[in-house]
This record gives C-alpha cells, structure tokens and sequence, in this order.
C-alpha cells in the first residue's frame, strides 16, 4: 500500500504548477505549445513557467523526436533548442516548417551568433530568444509570434530580424557550412572540448572531430586558433552589418 502512495504522488514541483494555474484561471482555450530541449529539468522548468499562458501539450528532448510530436499534435507554438542530439534543432525546425506551415516555431537558446539566427528565421523560424532573456520577454515574445510578427531578442541586430546578414553570405565563409558544423563550431568557439560538444548535441566526440576538421577545411584555416579568430570576426562583422 505504501508503494503504491508513493507511485501515485504527483512528481516534484508538479504541485506548485497546477497551483499556478488555477490561481490564474486557466483553461482550454490557451494556444497550444511543444518544448523540446536536451535536458528533460529545463523542459519541465519551461513548462511550469509557461503553462499559466499556454497549453503545453508536449515534450521532447532530441530533435527526432521533437518532429514525431509536433506532426502527431500539430501545435500552434513550438519552443526549442538550436543544439539538439539526434537531428540538429535547424535542420528539424526546416521539416517542421514545411510540413506544418500553421505552427509557430520558436528557438530559445544560448547562442548568441548572428549567423545562426539568420538560419533560424531562413529555414522558417518565427522566433529566436537567447536564454538571457527575461521570463516576460520570453512569454512577449511568444505572443507576438502567435500574432503573426517575428521576434528576435534585442541583444542581436537590435532585435530587428530584418537586420541580420543573409545566411547565404555570411562574412567570413561560415555561410558556406551546414547548420550542424556551424553549431558544432559555435560550441567550440565558446571554449566546450569536444566531449562537452558531443554530450550537448548528443553524438560522439569522433564525430565532433569531424564536423571540425570538415568545417576548417571549408573555411581554409589550419588550426583551431585560426578557426577561433576567423568566427569571431564574423560575428562581430554580422552584427555590424558590413
């Protein structure tokens, strides 16, 4: 019996989220909204802070995933990651966009390159908020994207999505490589080793070691410094617009 009451008790902090929620009054007509992110607490975390606005209908925690339950729900937001394991979070945000052109797709995310957030809105995207943001900018931006406008938090081309370099011609050549080696390269850049990468972006450090190689070769540069240098520039050329 008293394995069963313990079975049967609401996870932790699942509590203190349907207090929220009824104190806020919430019901069914709230817009529908999928979270997916590597790390199944910050799924949950989101979830509990969202959920007074928005139904969050589903979860996933790799990009595979993540396009299984968004056809199988069709939702009206989607919030996630750029870097997922399995299938990149661009390269999942593309089919999505495509196959379900009514939903709304958001990313939230700690990279804070120019480069990427062009791919993000190229590939169909509505929003890109960096994980600094505010939970009120977050849930701001939300909104809007349901109203049909596009958001980009002003810590990049002053939130002006229209302000962002063209992902085709990318300073510096970084235009030239897939979203997966530019998340890769971003990773290293932002000083993880190559077994931080993998574990974040769920493959093998073998395979980070690759997506290196083969993205230094593309860009002409020989060694990591360079490598390093090379991003850098870019960045700060894209945010200046030249």
């Amino acid at each position: 019996m008293d394995q069963r009451r313990r079975c049967e008790s609401p996870a932790p902090g699942a509590g203190d989220c349907l207090s929220k929620r009824r104190a806020a009054g919430v019901g069914a007509s709230r817009p529908t909204l999928l979270l997916a992110d590597a790390q199944p607490l910050v799924v949950e975390a989101f979830a509990c802070l969202l959920e007074a606005e928005f139904e969050v209908v589903g979860r996933a925690s790799d990009g595979v995933r993540l396009v299984e339950e968004a056809l199988r729900l069709a939702p009206a937001l989607v919030l996630t990651d750029v870097s997922l394991p399995r299938l990149g979070g661009l390269e999942a945000a593309g089919r999505l966009c495509r196959k379900l052109p009514s939903t709304r797709l958001v990313f939230l995310t700690a990279h804070e390159d120019p480069a990427l957030a062009a791919e993000a809105f190229h590939v169909g995207a509505s929003g890109y908020v960096l994980r600094s943001a505010s939970p009120a900018e977050l849930t701001r931006a939300l909104q809007a994207v349901l109203r049909g406008e596009r958001w980009l938090s002003p810590g990049l081309a002053e939130g002006n999505p229209d302000s962002l370099p063209d992902p085709r011609h990318i300073p510096g050549g970084l235009g030239r490589l897939s979203p997966r080696r530019r998340e890769v390269v971003d990773l290293l850049v932002e000083g993880h080793s190559m077994k931080q990468a993998a574990a974040a972006l769920g493959i093998s450090a073998r395979t980070i070691a690759y997506h290196k190689y083969q993205a230094m070769k593309a860009l002409a540069v020989t060694s990591s410094a360079q490598l390093v240098r090379l991003t850098v520039e870019s960045r700060l050329l894209a945010r200046s617009g030249n």
